[in-house]
Formats: C-alpha cells, structure tokens, sequence
C-alpha cells in the first residue's frame, strides 16, 4: 500500500498552485499560498520563483500571481526538447 507525504515539496506547490487559481483574475499574493500551504512566505517565493520560471504562473507589477493557460502554448514546449504537444501547435 502506497504511503503519501503530505509535506512534499509537489504537494506544497500544488497548494500554492490551487490558492492562486483560487484567486481567478484578481490574482493572489505570496501570503495567501503561504498560510494556506502552511509554508513560510520564503519557502512559497522559492516555489513561485520556479513556476515562473517554468511558465506556470505570471506576476503582474502589484505583486500578484495568476495562473498561465499552459495548455497549447508554445513557451512551455521551446524550452524543452523532449516536450510533445498536438501537432497542430508545433512550429
């Protein structure tokens, strides 16, 4: 029987991930995933700094984080070789 760590680092992301779609247009600010995640406002930074980085999520110049439609999108995909999206969307 498969144990789960609900203190992973994946699980902690997903949370942040949830709080921000949460969030919808409005966006959330790292203190909301913070005390929702149950992760100190550094720890969420570092996560947030990641998604960023991956195209996961976007900031806008209040500090505020959104979620990106990853879905079909080409800037995910250009950054990684290996990465398979529908035909249709390849360049």
């Amino acid at each position: 029987m498969p144990t789960t760590r609900k203190s992973s680092s994946t699980t902690k992301a997903f949370e942040l991930l949830e709080t921000v779609a949460s969030a919808g247009t409005a966006g959330a600010s790292l203190y909301d995933p913070a005390a929702t995640s149950h992760v100190a406002v550094s720890t969420a930074h570092r996560y947030a700094a990641s998604l960023l980085e991956l195209g996961v999520l976007e900031k806008d110049g209040g500090g505020r984080y959104r979620l990106v439609d990853i879905t079909m999108t080409k800037k995910v995909c250009r950054s990684r070789p290996t990465c398979s999206q529908p035909s249709s969307a390849r360049t």
